[in-house]
């Protein structure tokens, strides 16, 4: 089944949720120039960039788009954020000056995961971020990842994934203008980035990352032990215990063929793919690099990062981040006991809630549509909510025959998010929808309006599906968003022909070979 469809169909029709999100400011939070002076009185200054406001727009852009397409939203901890912005201030500090622009930004998922995107921003799992026990560590894992920033890493590799599609594209043009069937040379060589050059390129990438974090946590003062030893130990702790995990499901997950639900498990839970090298070889070569260097003493004194961390404006953000992020685990698995247990817990916690995770979470569980639709109403006004509200909202607003107030409210979802491309299969499933029950309406219902409201669709639907086309990771999950009830079932009628014709084949030939 389709991702995009299959998720929005199980949160929508399952449990009629599907968001997460953070909250207003913590009036119990320290203002953010007394945490600042607090905890890094020594902190070092960098010669900063001027950004252009064009660029400034962007840069606001990208995290618009980042909190509209992550369903659990973008995390709003203020005493945190603080904190962090001023960690990566130092790293900037240390490092190739004028500074690379870059953002830290707390994704309240469980999972131990970290990210950069080319446009600077910094992501850093909760589920990872929460179990940091020292600020060395911490400065270590923004590091490395700011290393990817100043080293214009993800611009460079996206540059060429960009390309690589694009002149598939133009090949598969060319080809249907002179009636030649080239799909499998095309796929051979759009393949060959992804499968060869791209693991080999981000290999590299990783250790040159490693390689900055060293140096700049030594500027820094921080000793390798604590600090980047630190940090890459976790890496091979959570890929152990993921690896275990593995080993120890049951019985129906080891017979043949289900190593790639091994291999998933691992992908998912360490955020790691093969385009990384082994933890060991980083660990080794990292190894090399601190030797001989002059050793560095730990500062005394208790640990600032401890201190954020264990506060108490931190801790309740955590825990109705963490209580969202088990629900949608909760939810996706299909495991209703846990679900309910949950939605119990939610109950019982003090209202107004601190986050429209939350918030939204709470709207799902409730039985009478119209309580449902006042809550996510709110969750919308809520500054971080992400594009998954807006999602539920509009279905909800569908199935009430509401067609046209539907359409406004996933159009504002768009608009609010910037349009990001993830966003794309979503909204065309959503159109896709809405024509379908146009068209099964009786004709003596169907007014000059609905009319109307139906050919304004469609070419909304052209428009956006256009835009997909050039769009390297979304144009086949749009293609097939885009599909009605009866091309989907032809394609899967073909799709199950080809399969079906391909073991034919491959029987016939183990015949021949062991005749």
């Amino acid at each position: 089944m389709r991702r995009h469809r299959a998720v929005a169909h199980l949160l929508s029709l399952v449990f009629g949720l599907a968001v997460l999100n953070g909250h207003a400011a913590d009036p119990s939070s320290p203002p953010r120039q007394e945490a600042s002076a607090q905890v890094h009185q020594d902190t070092p200054r960098a010669e900063v960039e001027d950004e252009s406001s064009a660029q400034q727009d962007q840069r606001a852009t990208l995290l618009r788009q980042l909190q509209g397409s992550e369903m659990l939203g973008v995390a709003n901890i203020p005493v945190a954020q603080t904190y962090l912005d001023e960690l990566l201030r130092r790293i900037q500090a240390a490092g190739p000056q004028p500074v690379r622009p870059a953002q830290v930004v707390i994704r309240p998922k469980l999972s131990y995961n970290a990210a950069t995107t080319a446009s600077g921003l910094i992501i850093v799992d909760l589920g990872w971020l929460k179990t940091i026990d020292s600020e060395a560590e911490l400065l270590a894992l923004l590091a490395h990842e700011y290393g990817h920033v100043a080293a214009e890493h993800l611009g460079t590799k996206n540059q060429i994934g960009g390309l690589t599609h694009v002149g598939g594209l133009i090949a598969r043009a060319v080809a249907m203008r002179n009636k030649v069937d080239n799909s499998l040379g095309i796929s051979a060589a759009q393949g060959g980035w992804s499968a060869l050059l791209k693991p080999n390129w981000s290999r590299k990438q990783e250790y040159e990352a490693d390689a900055f974090a060293l140096e700049i946590t030594q500027q820094l003062g921080v000793p390798f032990v604590p600090g980047v030893r630190a940090f890459l130990d976790r890496i091979r702790s959570v890929e152990a215990q993921a690896a275990s995990n593995a080993a120890n499901t049951s019985s129906e997950n080891q017979k043949p063929g289900t190593i790639n639900q091994a291999i998933s498990s691992l992908t998912r839970v360490t955020g790691l793919s093969q385009d990384h090298p082994s933890i060991e070889e980083r660990i080794e070569q990292v190894q090399k690099l601190a030797e001989g260097r002059p050793r560095i003493r730990p500062r005394a004194g208790p640990d600032p990062w401890l201190q954020v961390r264990d506060s108490v404006a931190f801790k309740e953000s955590e825990e109705e981040y963490i209580l969202a992020a088990r629900f949608m685990e909760a939810a996706i698995a299909k495991r209703p006991a846990e679900t309910a247990e949950i939605a119990q817990q939610l109950a019982q916690r003090p209202k107004p809630f601190r986050t429209a995770a939350v918030q939204t979470i709470w709207a799902s569980v409730q039985q009478d549509p119209q309580a449902r639709m006042r809550l996510l109403k709110e969750a919308i006004g809520m500054p971080d909510v992400s594009n998954a509200a807006y999602q539920l909202l509009a279905n909800l607003q569908r199935d009430q025959r509401r067609y046209e107030e539907g359409y406004a409210t996933a159009l504002a979802g768009l608009e609010r998010f910037d349009s990001h491309s993830s966003l794309w299969p979503d909204m065309l499933a959503f159109q896709r929808t809405l024509l379908d029950l146009i068209e099964a309406t009786p004709q003596n219902q169907k007014s000059t309006e609905l009319n109307a409201f139906a050919v304004q669709i469609q070419t909304a639907m052209l428009a956006l599906r256009a835009r997909c086309l050039l769009d390297a990771e979304m144009s086949s999950a749009c293609n097939q968003a885009a599909l009605n009830a009866e091309q989907q079932r032809r394609l899967d009628t073909q799709e199950k022909a080809r399969s079906d014709e391909t073991a034919r084949k491959l029987t016939n030939r183990m015949e021949r070979l062991f005749r």
